[in-house]
């Protein structure tokens, strides 16, 4: 592991427990784990989702260099109610977010603190994030 991947990491689970230090290694190091999980959460819920009728047709992607301002326009759409997107919270089973309901405790009113960019930006347990690279490693 590079210097600097450790050093943010010790910086960001500095208040996580030992369980939960341990809960987030072994979710999210193991790619067998992160598939497993993943594919768990397709076999339990994909009939519900398909029995709301949910659709998803209308799409919205956020992309951009590191400190275009994407996460800006996230947190933007976000803050409406009209766009949805795992969360702080979804940690550290970001590939099953209704299976993480029901294993996680939902934190309320956290303390928000600034990103490690130092760019301004503070986040909680509710603020969006983009996860996309867990997905993208998964397969």
């Amino acid at each position: 592991m590079p210097l600097y991947i450790f050093y943010l990491k010790k910086i960001l689970m500095i208040n996580y427990n030992f369980f939960e230090k341990f809960l987030h290694d072994l979710t999210l190091g193991n790619s067998f784990i992160k598939k497993s999980i993943f594919e768990l959460e397709k076999i339990i819920y994909q009939k519900k989702i398909e029995s709301n009728c949910i659709k998803f047709e209308k799409h919205i992607f956020i992309s951009g260099l590191p400190r275009s301002g994407s996460t800006g326009i996230l947190n933007l759409l976000y803050d409406t109610s009209e766009f949805a997107s795992l969360t702080y919270q979804n940690m550290p089973f970001i590939l099953a977010p209704n299976l993480s309901k029901l294993f996680i405790r939902k934190v309320e009113n956290s303390k928000k603190k600034k990103r490690f960019h130092n760019d301004g930006v503070f986040f909680d347990h509710d603020s969006p994030e983009a996860f996309d690279q867990v997905f993208l490693k998964l397969y």
